[in-house]
């Protein structure tokens, strides 16, 4: 995943492989919990990034990226309008 690259120093333990593969563990593990399909341009990634500045256990991250989707991006809408609620919420946070 592109996005890992943006959290790596080089004084850093982890690698960019290590981040997206923590990035694909706890999206796939998203979409097979909730039912959905990945899709790149929905910004599930971008979402992510931040939870995995904080250096904290697979648990805790996709509970955190769990609890954002769930209440901040809306469910019965469809996948572009939910998509613009992600980078939205993204631009505003940054």
């Amino acid at each position: 995943m592109q996005h890992a690259g943006k959290l790596v120093s080089p004084d850093e333990a982890r690698t960019v492989e290590d981040l997206a593969r923590e990035m694909e563990m706890v999206i796939t593990f998203y979409c097979k919990s909730r039912n959905l399909r990945y899709s790149p341009d929905c910004g599930w990634a971008e979402l992510l990034v931040p939870f995995l500045s904080l250096s904290m256990s697979r648990a805790d991250l996709f509970n955190c990226f769990y609890a954002m989707t769930a209440k901040y991006i809306p469910r019965s809408v469809d996948s572009e309008i939910a998509s613009g609620c992600i980078h939205m919420y993204i631009q505003w946070s940054q």
